[in-house]
């Protein structure tokens, strides 16, 4: 082994991998490093012709105005104190703020930052397994599956998953810096060690590092997603340990055939079954046997409890989230089974024919099959059309993709079809609050109020998110001043303000304007149960406390019935805003 190389007893016996490494020395690694970048941008170009989505891109870059002026020493304070979008990561705000600065809103630049990030973390993870083994040529294929897999297409080609990317940039580093430290202990090594893994935490909790900060992490990691996590009567424990078994087994079987791949994979909550969880439970025992038994190869065991490991955070005994698995999830544990299946089948092949043929031909075919998927797979993400179209279409049940694609439908102007997907995602998911949500947007625009405040109050009983009932509570208030039940409508602004509502600040408009479009809007709805198609605006806006607070002080005036049009136009809610026929927004859920 080369004098670089780590001293991590993760492979096989030391004269194998030196007689190995003397070997694999005569092909330069410089030369496969820019080999693995170059079908790596091969088979992610489709992603420069992606646009952002409405799922989660909104809230991380488009709609962010906390990004909007770019790199700033207030947006950098901002960074390490937010803890919106249910994460602390001040890093891979930083990083969007980058791209903003450079790029501005144009969807390339960021998709080329992920890119390049990707393929960093593929020249890393190569010279990593190069340097800790002494193989060269099955850290290049572990390394180029991990480049072209389609799992990961999710982490690469949407903007708003940068964190898993930067969280496994960071990690490989550390890695090395440990490498580094375990060869010559110092003090000054050990904390470079502790440097990088803070700054892996700082972009993602998923890592496991150091005991301290990996608590200190879980602990900012509760605050932040206090929100997200589902509540205990919704999702019970045996529930969450059956799903959790089950995606151990499952993420592997997707892992060797991923041709149906979607950006939500609903939870199945009571329709699991038995057999599931238990075919999940009962492989994890017989594959963790299996490495015990064969301790004298430690790798084994070394990368099964690396993938068992690094799923701890997300498999869902704690349910974060309303999805039952993810592919995002599957970045970084699967590198375990790649290097277990790569090393087994290299250390148990001796009895092939032709043995260094067959392996290098079945090698390619693979790549070739899995880079392909992954170029279908990037153009899947073309934009929300495409994306949550081809997740109702391999999916069953699927609210969240129902949701977004009414929000799809409603920024090109076919209202008519956004209503049919938000009714549909409420039958699927009545417990969904932001379904019921969006209906009520809709209904309220028709100026069927009493349909709307319905709606509104069943997102107000099943809504997870605080900025989600606030909103839900304010354009209930709306509802209310409309039918000029000002005691009620003063209640539901103040508890909205209780709650923390908005972001940023509507656009003003006029009395005499929203008087106007009140009336057209009126008109319009009367045509018919359901808006009819007609061409909505939309435009991005941001909130902040003043607006129902603005609601209370001129209630507070006693205002006249010509004054409600005015008073209810003031009145949006948070990201990703829409303008709706009348005067309220939709929103999208958030991801984890």
């Amino acid at each position: 082994m080369s004098s670089s190389a780590l001293s991590l007893e993760t492979a096989s016996d030391p004269p194998k991998e030196l007689s190995a490494a003397h070997v694999d020395d005569t092909t330069s690694p410089w030369l496969l490093a820019l080999l693995l970048v170059a079908i790596t941008l091969f088979s992610y170009w489709p992603t420069f012709s992606n646009g952002f989505v409405n799922y989660d891109d909104n809230g991380y870059v488009t709609e962010n105005t906390h990004l909007q002026p770019g790199l700033t020493a207030a947006n950098v304070s901002w960074a390490f104190r937010a803890t919106i979008m249910a994460n602390w990561h001040p890093l891979t705000w930083i990083s969007h703020m980058v791209d903003v600065q450079f790029f501005g809103l144009h969807p390339a630049g960021h998709h080329a930052t992920s890119l390049i990030l990707h393929c960093v973390n593929v020249v890393l993870l190569f010279l990593l397994l190069r340097a800790a083994t002494g193989f060269l040529w099955r850290s290049a294929f572990v390394a180029a599956l991990f480049a072209l897999h389609p799992f990961n297409v999710e982490c690469v080609a949407w903007v708003a998953e940068r964190k898993s990317l930067l969280c496994t940039l960071f990690m490989f580093l550390a890695l090395f810096a440990y490498g580094w430290y375990v060869r010559k202990p110092g003090v000054a090594r050990y904390a470079l060690v502790a440097l990088l893994f803070s700054l892996g935490l700082a972009s993602k909790p998923m890592i496991l590092p150091l005991l301290l900060l990996s608590a200190a992490s879980a602990a900012i990691t509760v605050v932040a997603q206090t929100n997200a996590i589902a509540p205990n009567q919704i999702l019970s424990m045996p529930l969450r340990a059956a799903n959790a078994f089950w995606s151990y087994l499952l993420y592997i079987l997707k892992g060797f055939w991923p041709l149906h791949l979607a950006m939500f994979y609903p939870h199945p909550e009571y329709h699991l079954g038995i057999w599931k969880p238990l075919a999940g439970f009962v492989f994890i025992l017989l594959v963790t046997y299996f490495c015990l038994r064969h301790l004298q190869q430690r790798y084994l065991i070394v990368c099964w409890l690396w993938y068992l490991g690094c799923l701890v955070p997300v498999i869902g005994f704690i349910q974060v989230g309303r999805q039952a698995l993810a592919d995002r999830y599957a970045y970084t544990p699967l590198l375990g089974i790649f290097v277990l299946i790569v090393w087994w089948v290299a250390d148990h092949s001796d009895w092939l024919p032709h043995r260094t043929e067959v392996l290098a031909g079945a090698a390619a075919i693979l790549l070739i099959f899995f880079g392909a998927l992954t170029w279908r797979q990037t153009a899947i993400w073309k934009d929300d059309l495409t994306l949550f179209g081809h997740a109702l279409q391999i999916t069953t049940g699927n609210f969240i993709a129902d949701n977004n694609m009414g929000l799809a439908y409603l920024q090109t102007g076919r209202s008519d079809r956004a209503y049919d997907y938000f009714l549909r995602s409420a039958t699927e998911k009545p417990n969904f609050g932001l379904a019921h949500y969006n209906l009520g947007v809709m209904m309220l625009g028709q100026n069927r109020r009493s349909e709307a405040r319905k709606e509104f109050e069943t997102a107000i009983r099943f809504g997870q998110d605080k900025s989600d009932i606030a909103s839900a509570y304010h354009n209930l208030g709306i509802a209310m001043l409309e039918d000029n039940q000002i005691p009620d409508a003063i209640k539901m602004f103040t508890k909205a303000l209780e709650l923390g509502l908005f972001l940023g600040r509507p656009r003003p408009r006029s009395a005499r304007q929203h008087q106007r479009r009140h009336r057209s809007v009126s008109k319009d709805s009367r045509a018919g149960s359901k808006p009819q198609g007609r061409k909505t605006t939309t435009r991005r806006a941001r909130l902040r406390p003043r607006n129902s607070l603005l609601q209370l002080r001129k209630l507070n005036q006693r205002p006249t019935r010509r004054d409600i049009p005015a008073l209810a136009g003031a009145q949006h809610c948070c990201a990703p805003a829409c303008v709706m026929p009348d005067f309220s927004f939709c929103r999208s859920d958030r991801v984890i």
